[in-house]
């Protein structure tokens, strides 16, 4: 059973990658396929969130995905009390996702598999997130009713200093900065639980970090010159992978 509960997430990682490398398959038979196999396996209700994911991620409607209800799952249960627009507030909303997020695989799950299908659920939205950045279109994932229809411009810049913390300026005028924080900060703070043991071995999700070397390389790519704290983090990377 735990055989084909992995070989079902294999073939989740496997979707993922084949978007990047792909179009959209045209027809709907490897999908199909899985959820057949799925139907066998007494599955876990992540399955169905992590599938929709995919779908939205594969049709390229990534912020269906980013507004889906498998990420409420994550991002429902942050506390955004007295929210405004300053670098204060959004460092601690940031903070809570972080906590939020090694809540969620490791102390919501049930089982190995269960906090497996987390992790997967994580990439995807990690996955999604960068991808609609490399679109520069509009809003961001963290949807904030009560700052609704007003441009958080604290909140990019606090985005800015994040990514400029490396070593390195960003040239011009980047839209939508929050989109590749919040990608960089669910794929690194996922692979630091895999790396410390609390969740898998690093290789039970074999493509985490050529996931997070590719964001890290569109980081890399939006600087103003070449960042070596970047560098060494991708060598790492590139070692693991």
């Amino acid at each position: 059973m735990v055989e084909k509960q992995l070989e079902i997430l294999r073939g989740y990682e496997l979707r993922l990658l084949r978007r990047t490398l792909a179009p959209p398959p045209s027809d709907l038979r490897i999908q199909s396929q899985l959820l057949n196999e799925e139907s066998q396996c007494s599955l876990l209700p992540l399955h169905e969130h992590i599938n929709s994911l995919i779908d939205s991620i594969e049709s390229g409607h990534y912020l269906q995905a980013l507004s889906s209800d498998a990420a409420k799952l994550v991002l429902d249960t942050l506390d955004f009390v007295d929210l405004n627009d300053s670098a204060e507030c959004a460092d601690r909303v940031y903070s809570a996702l972080l906590q939020r997020v090694e809540a969620f695989i490791v102390n919501d799950s049930e089982n190995d598999v269960d906090k497996a299908c987390r992790v997967i659920l994580l990439m995807c939205l990690s996955i999604a997130a960068l991808f609609w950045f490399t679109q520069c279109n509009c809003r961001f994932p963290l949807e904030v009713s009560t700052l609704e229809g007003n441009e958080l411009i604290e909140w990019g810049n606090w985005a800015r200093y994040q990514l400029m913390s490396v070593g390195s300026d960003l040239p011009g005028k980047f839209s939508y900065l929050q989109y590749i924080v919040f990608a960089k900060m669910l794929l690194m703070k996922t692979k630091d639980l895999l790396i410390d043991a609390t969740v898998l071995p690093v290789n039970g999700i074999r493509t985490i970090s050529w996931w997070l070397t590719r964001l890290l390389l569109m980081h890399q790519r939006i600087l103003d010159e070449r960042s070596s704290s970047l560098y060494d983090l991708l060598k790492v990377l590139c070692m693991i992978y």
